[in-house]
């Protein structure tokens, strides 16, 4: 018997997000002083017992509010993961409360409700719920992207992700609607339920799509590669995270791309393999991707600014992600969930660096102000190198593990001219990573630079140089989780053992 109190119970952690969020909300609204550190603590606690909640939840492969929303150990690892993310960017948050005034206690606020969106999108299973999620998510990303209301470039940045991102949504409305009348189900399960209904029926579809449906997924994948920025939709990412407050950035980089990714991950694996399988949508996917990775890289090698050069490798490292969702099996998938691990890791330890670096209450953007840094802050600059070097792929660092494992799946699919042009675009992105690492050790010193060392975000960006440096010792336990997790998404296949 349906009961909406068991569904209402395992999606506790979302709930705890959003009425946390409403709760924070009335606190800040009726408290005279600053309270931007006792919410970004108070969140920190929301967020640590959804993790328990997570973790403590036993139920696999169920289905939600009548087919809505699904729960398995793939949907909760990816929430786990960015919970851990959302924790981390509110200890930064906590450590700005005294020299970036105009940030307060809406911005965790807004960054809760966004997460909520985000672990909602991630369990969705219907194109309906999909949407509800998407909007959830995102809305709260137009508010933070343009909450600097006293700089020009920040409020550019909030209106041109708003009408970018309600173009992606319209066109998101679109697919959907045009998936849902030609295959009368609302489900991610739309092709599966279209091909053996035709084949029940004795109409022959070979590896062809009708029209209609083909236009639906493509409409649909557009708009989510708008949302993690890939190529050629990633014309907004470099002007946003530019223009946006570097923490709100720091938020950009790291936890919508992940999210997004992971349903894309699960949107495609159909149980049947029948998108990238039988009808060849991986090309497209294999397309994105490596025009993702060249744009990306060639894009960083003109940029003065750190944070639109970070942009630009974010899509490059999008690109590299996609291999491992295009070669779908499980070693692909398996690649493509430690990469987003590994990725995580990184960005939120460069960004813990970089907003150490500043003078006259200024965050210093530009990558002419690293010069000679190594000689003033020779820790801060070790930091930046070793991520640098691990953004790049260089071995034994964890980045290099994290494409290794990509392209090794892409090779074991046949897919050699596409890892050939992953090694070559990972080989002209060293280029700008090693740049910056050569700007600090060798440039001359401009004291340009006045370093801002609170302790927590000390921790954090030692924390990520760690695991970057001694992620090689022991792989294993990351790998394995990956392994576990990816069966959920293959294991109706009859072929995949």
């Amino acid at each position: 018997m349906y009961s909406i109190w068991y569904d209402l119970s395992v999606i506790v952690p979302e709930l705890n997000l959003i009425f946390g969020a409403l709760l924070f909300l009335l606190f800040g609204a009726f408290t005279k002083k600053n309270t931007l550190k006792y919410v970004c603590y108070g969140a920190i606690v929301l967020m640590i017992a959804s993790i328990y909640h997570v973790c403590a939840n036993t139920v696999k492969d169920t289905m939600l509010f009548n087919g809505m929303l699904l729960v398995n150990e793939y949907t909760s690892l990816i929430k786990i993961l960015l919970l851990i993310a959302v924790i981390v960017i509110f200890f930064m948050q906590a450590s700005l409360e005294k020299t970036d005034q105009y940030i307060s206690f809406e911005m965790p606020v807004l960054m809760m409700l966004s997460t909520a969106g985000m672990m909602f999108l991630v369990s969705s299973k219907n194109f309906l719920s999909l949407y509800l999620s998407l909007e959830l998510m995102s809305l709260p990303l137009y508010i933070m992207a343009a909450f600097n209301r006293n700089n020009e470039f920040s409020a550019e940045a909030g209106l041109k992700y708003f009408i970018l991102g309600a173009l992606s949504s319209g066109l998101y409305l679109f697919g959907a609607s045009l998936l849902y009348g030609f295959t009368g189900t609302g489900g991610f399960e739309a092709i599966t339920h279209y091909h053996y209904n035709a084949a029940a029926m004795g109409i022959e579809s070979g590896n062809m799509l009708p029209i209609i449906i083909l236009t639906g997924i493509i409409f649909i994948v557009v708009s989510i590669c708008f949302k993690v920025s890939a190529a050629p939709f990633h014309m907004w990412a470099p002007d946003v995270y530019q223009g946006s407050p570097t923490i709100v950035t720091a938020f950009f980089a790291a936890l919508p791309k992940v999210a997004m990714l992971a349903l894309f991950a699960r949107l495609l694996s159909d149980p049947y393999n029948l998108l990238l399988g039988l009808y060849k949508f991986d090309q497209i996917i294999i397309f994105v991707s490596i025009a993702s990775m060249f744009i990306g890289s060639f894009g960083a090698i003109m940029q003065k600014s750190i944070k639109r050069m970070l942009a630009y490798s974010s899509i490059a490292h999008v690109g590299f992600a996609l291999i491992g969702i295009a070669a779908n099996q499980v070693e692909g998938l398996r690649g493509f969930v430690v990469y987003i691990i590994i990725y995580l890791a990184m960005t939120l330890g460069i960004f813990a660096c970089i907003l150490m670096l500043r003078k006259d209450d200024e965050y210093k953007d530009n990558i002419s102000d690293l010069s000679g840094i190594a000689k003033k802050y020779p820790y801060l600059a070790f930091a930046i190198a070793v991520l640098m070097f691990s953004l790049a792929g260089i071995p034994p660092l964890a980045g290099f593990f994290a494409k290794f494992y990509v392209l090794l799946a892409a090779i074991k699919e046949g897919m050699y001219i596409y890892s050939v042009a992953a090694v070559i675009a990972s080989v002209i992105s060293a280029f700008y990573y090693l740049r910056i690492v050569k700007i600090m050790y060798f440039d001359e010193t401009k004291n340009s630079v006045q370093g801002f060392f609170p302790l927590t975000l000390k921790v954090i960006g030692a924390l990520a140089v760690v695991f970057n440096l001694l992620y090689f010792i022991s792989p294993a336990p990351i790998v394995i989780i990956a392994e576990e997790v990816v069966k959920v998404l293959l294991d109706w296949r009859p072929w995949v053992s």
